[in-house]
Order: C-alpha cells, then sequence, then structure tokens
C-alpha cells in the first residue's frame, strides 16, 4: 500500500504522543510495476539479472513513421493476490502481497543463484512467499530466432 493502514496509523499515533518507541511493521508492493521493480532490485543480489528485449513502439498518428525499439526486461507479472490470514485465532490479520513472474534470468554469480533457490529472496519467505523455480529454454530454431 502507499500508506498505512488504520490500524497501522493509529499505533504510530499513540507512538508519537507517548515518545515509545514502535517496533516497524512492512508494507508490501500492491502494484505490478512496484513489485516487478523489487524483483529486478532483488536479482542483482540473488546472483541473476533479467535481460532486456526490444518491443517494437510505434509512434502516435502524426507523430512521425518510425517505429524505435524500447529495451524492456524480459519478464511479466502473470499472476497477484492478496492473501490475508491470522497467525493465531484471534491474533492480528497478517496481509501478504503475492506475485509469480515468469521470464529470462542470467546468471551472474552462481553461488548466490544457489543460496537463493536453497533459501528463497525477499521477507516473507516464511509465508512461502519469495521461492525461485528455475526451468531450461526451450530450443530455438532458426526460423524462430529470425522472427
Amino acid at each position: 500500500p502507499e500508506k498505512p493502514t488504520p490500524e497501522q496509523e493509529a499505533r504510530l499515533k499513540a507512538a508519537a504522543e507517548s515518545g515509545t518507541r514502535l517496533r516497524g511493521f512492512r508494507l508490501g508492493h500492491r502494484t505490478a510495476t512496484a513489485q516487478l521493480g523489487w524483483l529486478l532490485q532483488r536479482g542483482e543480489r540473488a546472483g541473476f539479472t533479467i535481460p532486456a528485449v526490444h518491443t517494437a513502439t510505434r509512434p502516435a498518428p502524426g507523430l512521425g513513421s518510425r517505429e524505435e525499439t524500447t529495451p524492456t526486461p524480459d519478464v511479466a507479472v502473470v499472476r497477484r493476490d492478496i492473501e490475508r490470514f491470522r497467525k493465531k485465532k484471534e491474533g492480528r490479520v497478517v496481509t501478504v502481497p503475492t506475485a509469480t513472474f515468469e521470464g529470462r534470468l542470467r546468471v551472474t554469480d552462481v553461488e548466490a543463484l544457489r543460496a537463493a533457490l536453497l533459501t528463497g529472496i525477499g521477507p516473507s519467505k516464511a509465508y512461502g512467499c519469495g521461492l525461485l523455480t528455475l526451468a531450461p529454454l526451450p530450443a530455438q530454431t532458426p526460423e524462430a530466432v529470425r522472427g
């Protein structure tokens, strides 16, 4: 979320008034753009980068006739959810925004990637998030490479 929940706002206000220091809380990325940015940022530490592909963009009518290519990461958010649950029967509600990515990656550090595969990435690993699954790319035929 872009801002704390009403309950979090109340806790922050009460702490500010009493002068006590609260333990912090995390606000997850909720938009696909923010979630994709999170993955791109984490990749470097996890031993991989996402290669860019060049996508053709046509100019709006009247703005010229030249087609331009724009580099974009070769990854997509294919599923997004918001999981909500209670840790204890009467406990606070835990909210975990989740995203599933599909795309290509380039290994830059084998040991860092091995550690990321074994332990996951991100702060919500205890809830099953941040897990990486790798698969080989399908073989490309010469016709597919040429387009």
